[in-house]
């Protein structure tokens, strides 16, 4: 099967003028979709509520109450009125065997820590179910696109001679943190990958357990380049001063390494050590399978793991915001 073309549905998202409002979103235009003439400011009352984020932060949250929170999502990404009737159109138009693609521009830092992909619409009406949540629809993707005042990273030309795409897999699974099975994840990914074949590029392999900051600087710091970097472990924050802001206190993310192989105790590398080795690996896509590696901060954005690789120039990240342990909400 060929794989799935996408239309390309591109939002741009900031503060609503003089704060009155949840958010202004505008349609940018494509070919496909067209634009809003003037961008939509959507009203204060459909934000969404501070309780129902803590309450999935915390994993307290019922499924009746993570229908709210994503509804009032949708409220200020697809907002009642031509976006949303847009948004139906280029679902309509992508086809069956097409998508769309949701990408999402957040120009307010205060909007970013907000988990826009638990977006809910039931296009099809009729009772609330787990089709509303619109990225379980493999036609749907979201895709957070980082607005940066400099050139976008430059991607390789699919007309080069790409080789080997070369990928370094990690892993560590530090005493005091839950138990992982790092071997069976590792060895997941590597099959998952194996038969890979585009224009003749395959992926090629190399792992890591029990993984220390040595490790990695040996591994990214090579002669040759990694193109993909994979996680697998936890992820973790730790406080800091912010001499830059009289002492102050801030998080700062990192993911957990381990200090020493025989007794497995942690060493939090921190997010800006990890963006640097990866930049200097020339690395395009990094995946992290840790729980909070996808966690911003409104004053500080770019002290996440996440934003601090988008901040070094690394064109993809996917990550996670929360912690991700075998959750689902009660009814």
């Amino acid at each position: 099967m060929s794989p799935r073309e996408y239309i390309d549905f591109k939002l741009y998202l900031t503060a609503a003028p003089d704060g009155k409002g949840a958010c202004q979103v505008a349609l940018l235009p494509t070919p496909e979709v067209g634009e809003t003439t003037v961008p939509v400011v959507v009203p204060a009352e459909s934000a969404p509520k501070q309780e129902l984020l803590a309450q999935l932060a915390h994993k307290s949250i019922t499924a009746r109450q993570w229908i709210e929170l994503g509804k009032s999502l949708a409220d200020c990404l697809l907002p009642e009125g031509i976006i949303r009737e847009r948004f139906k159109y280029a679902y309509g138009r992508a086809g069956l065997y097409g998508g769309v693609r949701l990408r999402v521009i957040i120009g307010d830092h205060n909007l970013k820590p907000l988990p826009w992909e638990y977006l809910y619409y039931n296009m099809l009406g009729g009772p609330d179910s787990m089709r509303g949540f619109l990225l379980l629809n493999p036609r749907i993707s979201l895709v957070r696109h980082e607005p940066l005042p400099c050139p976008h990273p430059t991607l390789l030309s699919t007309a080069t001679e790409l080789g080997d795409l070369r990928m370094l897999i990690a892993g560590a699974s530090p005493i005091g943190l839950p138990p992982l099975k790092l071997g069976r994840e590792i060895q997941c990914i590597t099959k998952a990958t194996r038969d890979f074949s585009i224009e003749g590029a395959r992926i090629a392999s190399q792992h890591l357990t029990n993984v220390t900051r040595s490790d990695l600087t040996r591994a990214l710091t090579g002669p040759e380049p990694f193109h993909f970097f994979h996680f697998v472990g936890h992820g973790t924050t730790q406080t800091k001063a912010d001499w830059f802001a009289g002492g102050a206190l801030k998080d700062e993310g990192c993911l957990a390494l381990l200090a020493d192989k025989k007794k497995k105790t942690m060493d939090p590398m921190p997010a800006d050590d990890v963006a640097r080795l990866l930049q200097l690996a020339g690395v395009r896509l990094a995946v992290l399978g840790a729980c909070y590696s996808g966690w911003r901060d409104a004053r500080y954005p770019w002290d996440g793991v996440a934003g601090a690789l988008t901040a070094h120039e690394i064109p993809a990240v996917v990550a996670m915001q929360y912690e991700v342990m075998g959750w689902f909400p009660n009814p």
